[in-house]
């Protein structure tokens, strides 16, 4: 998490001594503080993150499943909720850039003076033996080398670690409250009277492979959008490009929907003929519950398995597989 940039002169031909910045890592309880302190908060925001992006690729699927009796505002709904997500993200993100570079500059910043109190700013910079453990600088190590005199990296941690400057800048960089996700979590409205069902369980439980066949096609077909973006295109590529990933997204709609709809149709007409034996008329639901859900009530387990033992139902869904 905690990556620094940190240099030293090499001073004269035949330095006494020698040290690392990842050995100094390696050796100041102070930095193993301050990344574990921002290991945690950082580890929330990436999962958030990871749970939101997953809901909304979940949640266009379920639309993209829906095919042509999808609700419009709930579409709506969706790119609302996705601009807010990347909006966020962007946020977090930037947070993060600046705490990384305000610990950067804090640790260096505290090497130099250490240097300095030691008498050591004619150290030689040596890469000590490769072993797992913290890092001090981004990129790959240094090459190992005969390193000259005594390896001083401890003591220069114990000097850093005894920095009160130090010591108040990592407080108050730890200090700083993390940014958010925001997240609109309104029900999707259904239909009065309707038991709720969830779509996307009910295609991905019987064809989940069908499910991931269609998307590992859509990235396949982005691969060559995305190699063009990394080539800085210009305004009329872009608009090509766009042109391009829309028609993807659309053949993936198409192929959902194609997958779903026998499904749909089954349930439909078994939910008209158990409506005798006291089963609600089913509502697809395919917001996820961290975006708000669905505002009917959850078909009951016993009714949900009336629906699914319906001979025209298990023919559908036996026909995913």
């Amino acid at each position: 998490m905690i990556a620094l940039l940190l240099a030293a002169t090499l001073g004269h031909a035949a330095p006494e001594a020698h040290h690392h910045p990842d050995a100094v890592a390696q050796a100041s309880s102070l930095f193993a503080k301050a990344q574990d302190a921002s290991a945690t908060p950082f580890d929330t925001v990436r999962r958030r993150n990871a749970a939101l992006a997953a809901a909304l690729d979940r949640w266009q699927a379920g639309l993209d499943l829906l095919g042509a009796s999808a609700d419009p505002d709930e579409a709506t709904a969706l790119e609302a909720a996705t601009r807010a997500f990347f909006r966020d993200q962007a946020v977090v993100s930037s947070f993060a850039n600046d705490l990384l570079l305000g610990f950067d500059a804090a640790f260096s910043a505290a090497l130099e003076r250490a240097l300095v109190a030691k008498g050591g700013t004619d150290w030689a910079v040596c890469a000590p033996p490769a072993k797992p453990g913290l890092r001090m600088g981004p990129g790959p190590r240094a090459e190992e080398t005969a390193c000259p005199g005594t390896d001083r990296s401890p003591e220069l941690a114990a000097t850093m670690d005894a920095d009160p400057v130090l010591q108040s800048e990592l407080e108050a960089l730890l200090a700083r409250p993390w940014p958010t996700f925001s997240v609109a979590d309104a029900p999707s409205p259904s239909p009065d009277g309707t038991h709720q069902l969830d779509l996307y369980a009910w295609i991905h439980g019987a064809g989940a492979d069908a499910l991931k066949a269609i998307a590992q096609a859509e990235e396949e077909a982005r691969l060559s959008v995305d190699a063009a973006l990394e080539q800085d295109p210009d305004d009329a590529q872009i608009a090509v490009l766009k042109s391009q990933v829309e028609g993807i997204e659309a053949r993936t709609a198409a192929a959902r929907a194609a997958l779903a709809l026998p499904v749909l149709d089954a349930v439909a007409f078994a939910a008209d003929k158990l409506a005798r034996k006291g089963v609600p008329a089913p509502s697809w639901c395919v917001r996820p519950d961290v975006y708000g859900g669905c505002s009917a009530p959850a078909m009951s387990e016993a009714h949900t398995e009336m629906l699914r033992s319906h001979g025209k139902v298990r023919k559908a869904l036996d026909a995913l597989d």
